[in-house]
């Protein structure tokens, strides 16, 4: 499985979880405990074993969580990518992406994206950074600007 694949379960919000969230564990767990919980979790959610009209989208998270986890590499890719993650989150500020302001560029006459941080610099970003892809994930949708005059770093959500 592809690494933004994996991310797209990692989430950014409250409402997104981890893969060991999806699969009730702790990141600390061990692979028995990860696979205990797995199969536990299979044998509720798959749609074979099912009663009801659910989605199948829960045993698919699960699925995806499984396979990222079980592997050892793929679980060690995982846990540094959660970490940057998590630490880039907790030292930026969310900006929407309607406070932006979009100017052209008087030289060039590119199309850029402004935001004047607290401290009163000017943070440019050019503008097709701010146009989501086709394929991109949600992981991939965010923006991160570091502020020239104070460091502060923002993030953007697509």
């Amino acid at each position: 499985m592809m690494m933004a694949q994996q991310l797209d379960a990692l989430g950014r919000g409250t409402h997104n979880n981890t893969l060991y969230d999806i699969l009730e564990v702790p990141p600390t767990a061990t692979f028995d405990a990860i696979k205990k919980s797995y199969q536990s979790l299979a044998r509720k959610l798959h749609p074979d074993k099912r009663n009801d009209d659910r989605d199948d989208a829960a045993f698919l998270k699960l699925q995806k969580a499984w396979e990222c986890l079980r592997d050892p590499i793929s679980r060690k890719d995982y846990d540094a990518e959660l970490f940057r993650a998590q630490s880039q989150k907790s030292k930026s500020q969310k900006v929407e992406k309607d406070e932006w302001e979009l100017v052209e560029e008087e030289e060039s006459g590119e199309l850029s994206h402004v935001y004047t941080c607290r401290c009163g610099e000017e943070i440019w970003l050019a503008e097709d950074s701010f146009q989501k892809k086709d394929n991109q994930s949600t992981v991939d949708s965010i923006i991160y600007a570091t502020c020239p005059g104070c460091s502060l770093v923002y993030h953007v959500v697509l």
